[in-house]
């Protein structure tokens, strides 16, 4: 490893920059490969870096969320409560209402799921294009 090598990485790692240090390396390989311009080089690994951030960031939400266990509409339990419109719910975690710019309130008793739905939504939403959107 040369020493511009060694510097970089000191100072990626001192501003935490994860993606960066782990990919850097073999990005400028393929840009240099590809002839890339310098921009879309340096842009491609500040979305990686951006996509790793968000990706942790709604990990340590939901680790902090303290839930008992991750469920997914998988594991969704239809037949609680009875009165459930499940087409209505998976159309919401499809998060069309976000485009359409719609509003919508989960309302419930106790212990009908309406947090799980809404984490299972922000959830959705970070596999999605819509990352940028705050669910709350």
């Amino acid at each position: 490893m040369n020493k511009i090598n060694k510097m970089l990485e000191t100072k990626l790692a001192n501003l935490k920059l994860k993606y960066f240090l782990e990919n850097y390396q073999a990005a400028a390989q393929l840009a240099a490969e590809a002839q890339m311009p310098y921009l879309e080089f340096l842009s491609e690994l500040v979305d990686g870096e951006a996509a790793e951030r968000n990706e942790r960031a709604i990990e340590r939400r939901l680790r902090n969320a303290k839930l008992p266990f991750e469920k997914s509409m998988d594991q969704f339990q239809w037949s609680h409560p009875e009165k459930i419109n499940r087409l209505q719910i998976e159309n919401l975690m499809r998060l069309d209402f976000i485009n359409k710019k719609v509003n919508v309130l989960l309302i419930g008793s106790c212990g009908v799921g309406n947090y799980r739905k809404f984490l299972l939504m922000e959830k959705n939403q970070s596999d999605s294009s819509l990352k940028n959107i705050n669910l709350t």
